[in-house]
This record gives structure tokens, sequence and C-alpha cells, in this order.
């Protein structure tokens, strides 16, 4: 009886070993891909994310793109965006878009919008296109002055606060930022205070 058990085991551990060969091999090669990259990942590392079943390449992947771009974001913060279930590409891609237009979107920021249900690409779309068609150099012209005579208007959110973005009030676009984190565009928001050449605003609670 024992011949017969060690028989029937001898496939299933061959299987098993190369199975885990198999794995090793795909880990090494994440491994060199990552430091081909220019944004190395220990290799340790990579077996800490497969162990608690987290796919190692998203993370590689898009570590290597905020590395290139030069997007705020640590290995460690990226993740542990993958371990919330964030859609690493579109967030890290989202900011990368941001820095190379210059406008700031930091990776806390896309990362907290993303877990909520916000699309941060939308956001960054919204940031650049504002200040590609020149709103940004219409916010600049409000001196804090004018600023702080706006306290307590209400006004319409024409780019995503989130928390730097755009309001319109009294037909002039002033730049603008929240406490709250994030407000949508076209929502409504009340000026609280002022801070240099920028508003401070909150939602209008809807009726």
């Amino acid at each position: 009886m024992g011949e017969g058990v060690l028989r029937l085991l001898t496939p299933v551990a061959i299987i098993v070993v190369l199975g885990a060969i198999y794995i090793l091999i795909r880990l090494l090669a994440l491994w060199l891909r990552a430091r081909a990259s220019g944004a190395p990942v220990p290799i340790a590392r990579i077996v800490r994310m497969a162990t608690l079943r987290v796919n190692p390449r998203p993370v590689v992947d898009a570590y290597a793109i905020a590395a290139t771009a030069g997007v705020d974001a640590t290995l460690e913060d990226i993740e542990n965006h993958a371990m919330m279930g964030g859609r690493l590409q579109r967030t890290v891609i989202a900011c990368a878009a941001a820095k190379k237009a210059d406008v700031d979107l930091p990776f806390t920021m896309a990362r907290a919008m993303d877990l909520t249900g916000r699309d941060p690409m939308e956001v960054a779309q919204d940031l650049i296109r504002a200040k590609r068609d020149g709103d940004r150099e219409a916010a600049a012209a409000v001196n804090a002055g004018t600023a702080h005579e706006l306290i307590g208007k209400e006004a319409e959110v024409s780019v995503a606060v989130a928390p730097p973005g755009l309001v319109i009030v009294d037909g002039q676009r002033v730049d603008a930022i929240c406490s709250t984190g994030y407000i949508k565009k076209n929502a409504k928001v009340r000026i609280t205070a002022a801070k240099d050449n920028m508003v401070i605003v909150e939602p209008v609670a809807e009726p």
C-alpha cells in the first residue's frame, strides 16, 4: 500500500514543484522588468504582494509610470491603492497627465477620488482643459482685495474643486479650494473665506 500511495503522490509533487518554478520565473521576470524600467522593486516586495493576493504586475507597471512622470507616489502608496481595489493605471496616468501639463493633482487626492467612485482622469482633463483655454489666466487676474469681497456669495464650480479648482461668481472665474476634498463641476458652492487671490468654498445644500 505504501508504494501505491507513493506512486500517486509523486506526480502531484512534480506538478507542485513545476508550478512553483513557473511562478518564481514569472516573479523574477517582473523584477527584471521593473529594473529595466528605471523603477526597481525589490524581489521580496514582489513575492510579498503575490502572497497577499495582490497582483504585482499592475503595481510594478503603475510604479514605473509614476517614477518616469515624476508623480508624487511611492511604491507603498501604489501597493496600498491596489490592496484597496483602486484603479491603478487610471489614477497614476491621470496624475502623470496633470504633471506633464503643469497642473497640480497630487496622487493622494487622485487616489481618494478613485476610491470614492470619482474619476481622477476626468478631473485631470478638466484641469488641463482649463489651463489650455486660459481660465487660469483669467482667474489670476482676481486680486486679494476682490477675493475678500466675494465672501458670502454663491458661485458655480466650472472646474472640479479637488481641492484646487475654479468657480464662476458674478461672471468671473476665480481660483478656489475646498476643505471637503472634492466638489464636482456645475455644483453650487458658497464662498466662506479668501486666501490671497483664492477663495475657499463649501457645497451649498440642495433643497
